[in-house]
């Protein structure tokens, strides 16, 4: 677990600016739109990253590749796929968002029951084609695995949308909201630019080199794949919250907003971990065996990094949704019961997952991924349209529907790989269960109380599951970095 703990501290600055700006900015949009407007908000923010989703064609092909080519030092070719697929993704980008100008008014009623917000996708038809520039710079950042200069990239756009958010948000509301996505997209475009170039990694576009078609061929190939991957989680989302607006109301879009921020939104620090380290990690395993032990160890460090924040998460759950947000979005707190340890699930879902793309199971990918967002778009609907659950129907749908996302994944490794938890781990998820468990009965029960036990119930927890070796291998990466910055100093 030494090279992942690792990985960790490396990407820890960017992952924090971007976690404590999220929190802040997120805290602004509240206090200053309301629910209704956050909810707007997050409709937009939805078809955003639906239309992000779009460019470029062929993402997760782009990374594989770059990555092999700037291990040989390929640069021309490099360059070539870079340009191929910018051009033929540029036309795309202007095409979508001519449909989006054109169709704005449909588009909006659809998103927000009515044409009252239709302006707002004027200007995030102007965002898409620099979304596109944006995200090319991202992919090859990340591709070439120049690891500070990706983290600092990363910090500054963090940095970059709080600043450009509180003031346009302050006068402006949520028109604002939106034009500070715009000007964002623009100046981290910038900044990519600038380092790229202060580094001398910009690459020279004025080439012959071509590469083989049957590379090309592949990169559309894994591309297609994570497209449909990412439509369908978009548009399942795009989906859920029209139902909710619908069934409910736009304030309500708000307060789910809010929840699903606070769960998959600030857990989601863990799948961007894992995005940069176990994914490239497992692919250059051959073994089984191997990958078993990688999937053992990911489990671990799962259990360490989520059960301390569910627990403490649902705890202080009336105290840190109106400090986060708004007392308006006091009513988020009774969604939580389900939406956390649906967090859980989604977690061990996604590492019983890890092995299919580098093994290159992309078919079996693609159908869990549909079947999971087809429960949770029905069961939702059912539970919001027919039995008239109100909001608690999302945080329940969301629930049922990763636990057998789970079931699906974990039958999936052990007959595939013939995966088998280790014996710690065993141990470790038996114990964190029966924690979770007493602790939410308490919380729920003895709200006031739980403020009091989180500390006793964690250090019996920590006892009980993290090991002398853990503690030793976190004390020699530490003291690693502590060398290694005093050396720097002197």
């Amino acid at each position: 677990m030494r090279d992942l703990i690792k990985s960790v501290s490396k990407f820890s600055i960017s992952i924090g600016i971007n976690f404590f700006s999220s929190l802040l900015r997120n805290k602004i949009l509240a206090l200053a739109i309301g629910p209704i407007g956050l909810g707007v908000y997050s409709q937009v923010m939805s078809l955003s990253a639906l239309l992000s989703a779009l460019l470029p064609v062929g993402t997760l092909g782009l990374v594989r590749y770059i990555s092999d080519y700037y291990g040989s030092d390929k640069k021309e070719e490099i360059a070539y796929i870079i340009k191929h697929f910018f051009i033929r993704n540029l036309i795309l980008s202007v095409i979508v968002s001519m449909i989006v100008l054109i169709f704005r008014k449909s588009i909006s009623s659809i998103l927000f029951s009515g044409s009252d917000f239709s302006s707002l996708l004027v200007i995030l038809s102007i965002i898409i084609p620099l979304i596109l520039v944006l995200n090319i710079i991202d992919i090859y950042f990340k591709s070439i695995q120049e690891i500070n200069k990706y983290v600092l990239f990363l910090s500054v756009n963090s940095l970059v949308s709080l600043i450009c958010t509180i003031p346009l948000i302050y006068f402006m509301g949520i028109e604002g909201a939106i034009l500070a996505f715009l000007l964002t997209v623009i100046l981290n475009i910038g900044v990519g630019v600038f380092i790229l170039k202060r580094n001398n990694l910009l690459l020279n576009f004025n080439i012959k080199k071509i590469v083989e078609n049957s590379v090309i061929k592949k990169i559309y190939q894994l591309g297609v794949a994570g497209l449909v991957s990412l439509i369908i989680q978009n548009v399942t989302f795009l989906f859920v919250r029209s139902v909710v607006a619908d069934e409910l109301s736009l304030a309500d879009v708000g307060v789910f907003q809010c929840v699903y921020s606070l769960s998959a939104g600030y857990f989601g620090i863990f799948f961007t971990l894992m995005g940069n380290y176990s994914i490239p990690k497992i692919s250059s395993l051959r073994s089984d065996e191997t990958i078993n032990h990688e999937l053992n160890s990911t489990i671990t460090f799962l259990l360490i990094l989520y059960i301390p924040l569910i627990t403490f998460m649902f705890f202080g759950r009336t105290i840190i949704i109106p400090l986060l947000y708004s007392s308006e979005f006091t009513d988020a707190k009774y969604l939580l019961i389900y939406q956390l340890p649906a967090e859980l699930f989604r977690a061990f879902s996604w590492v019983m997952g890890l092995w299919l793309i580098p093994k290159l199971k992309i078919k079996k990918w693609i159908t869990f991924e549909i079947v999971f967002y087809s429960l949770f778009s029905l069961l939702s609907f059912i539970l919001i349209s027919i039995f008239d659950f109100g909001l608690e129907s999302i945080s329940i749908s969301y629930l049922i529907s990763y636990i057998i996302f789970f079931l699906i994944n974990f039958i999936n490794v052990s007959k595939g790989i013939a995966f088998r938890l280790s014996n710690r781990n065993t141990r470790v998820i038996v114990v964190s269960v029966i924690v979770l468990l007493i602790s939410f009965m308490l919380s729920y029960n003895y709200e006031l109380l739980s403020y009091y036990l989180y500390v006793p119930i964690m250090i019996i927890w920590g006892v009980l599951v993290i090991t002398r070796d853990d503690m030793l291998k976190a004390k020699f990466i530490i003291s690693q970095k502590v060398n290694k910055n005093r050396l720097s100093n002197d």
